[in-house]
């Protein structure tokens, strides 16, 4: 998996998180590790909702973390394991900031 980026919001997301969050894609849907890196628009791929939804829940078992539901995103923003890292990455900084 190439681990840089043309993304900028891909550069400010941490690599293991990306990292791992490819390693859970790879698995769950059973693909070469390969063909998709943090770049990939998910949503190009053909997954179904209901598989989508069910990695999701992996993503959030993992990190210990609620991401928002994808489902009503703005289809302006390509869905990719980056912009998924980008929003774990930020959720964990929220949980490790004291509140104000």
């Amino acid at each position: 998996m190439d681990n840089t980026s043309s993304h900028r919001d891909d550069r400010l997301t941490d690599v293991k998180t990306v990292d791992t969050i490819h390693t859970i894609f790879v698995d769950y849907f059973e693909l070469d590790p390969a063909t998709v890196d943090a770049n990939t628009d998910l949503t190009g791929l053909g997954l179904d909702s209901i598989s989508v939804m069910e990695f999701v829940f992996k993503v959030e078992d993992e990190f210990k973390v609620q991401l928002p539901d994808f489902s009503a995103a703005d289809n302006k923003v390509p869905l990719t394991l980056g912009t998924i890292a980008g929003i774990v990455d930020t959720l964990l900084a929220n949980q490790r900031s004291p509140s104000t």
